[in-house]
């Protein structure tokens, strides 16, 4: 955990304060030496290059394939993305945010629509459903998750909710089993709720041994470099 620690301190007193040292270790030079200790010692090597990984580089280069989004490797990305979470179809996106708001606009969302998402949730996701011009409206999280909560979604839904993105944040698995008997209460509207599963950071988790991202009508997923791949 991170604490807000006054930038009037000096430095030894602020590195004390954030990383945790000892109250007894109040000396400047055991303050350093700690923080010094801690940088040598964490590791922030991404990705693993590995030989095969450095081939598959040093091909799609020699094959004119760099910087590509339509070519033979993005191609058997697709077709084994499709295979992996038995999908009828994939779309390769610049980012996670924009296939957030393709698929939102995919189910039917449109200017005026309610958008349903949990008040704690990538900024991108809002971003998304102000660029199609729906509202997003917020729902409570699970006290130990960091998700949507299912018991919350009465007070959410209306008769604009025209989707829902449910985020598996942090690698923290949604209650989407729950989620979706929830807004099966709601079928009778004139336009049914559309689920959007955002997994961009939980791409490979399960429950009840599905894969994140089959349970809605359309799934957002991303390669970035602070993703847990």
């Amino acid at each position: 955990m991170l604490t807000s620690v006054p930038r009037n301190k000096p430095e030894w007193q602020r590195c004390r304060s954030v990383i945790g040292l000892l109250p007894n270790d109040r000396d400047e030079k055991s303050a350093l030496s700690y923080k010094r200790h801690m940088l040598r010692h964490l590791s922030f090597e991404w990705p693993v290059a590995t030989p095969a990984i450095r081939d598959a580089i040093l091909r799609a280069i020699d094959d004119g394939e760099w910087g590509k989004y339509h070519g033979q490797f993005t191609d058997e990305l697709l077709a084994s993305f499709c295979d992996w979470l038995s999908a009828e179809n994939t779309i390769l996106c610049c980012s996670g945010t924009i296939a957030v708001e393709l698929a939102l606009r995919g189910v039917g969302v449109t200017t005026g629509d309610e958008v349903v998402l949990a008040a704690y949730d990538f900024p991108g996701n809002f971003r998304a459903i102000e660029a199609i011009g729906a509202t997003p409206v917020l729902v409570d999280v699970e006290k130990n998750g960091w998700t949507i909560d299912p018991t919350e979604l009465d007070r959410s839904i209306s008769d604009a909710t025209r989707a829902i993105i449910v985020s598996h944040l942090h690698g923290q698995i949604a209650a989407i089993e729950s989620i979706k008997t929830a807004i099966e209460t709601y079928d009778g509207k004139a336009q049914p709720i559309a689920v959007v599963e955002d997994v961009c950071q939980a791409p490979g988790g399960k429950v009840n041994g599905q894969l994140l991202g089959s349970f809605g009508d359309v799934a957002a997923f991303s390669f970035g470099g602070s993703k847990l791949l």
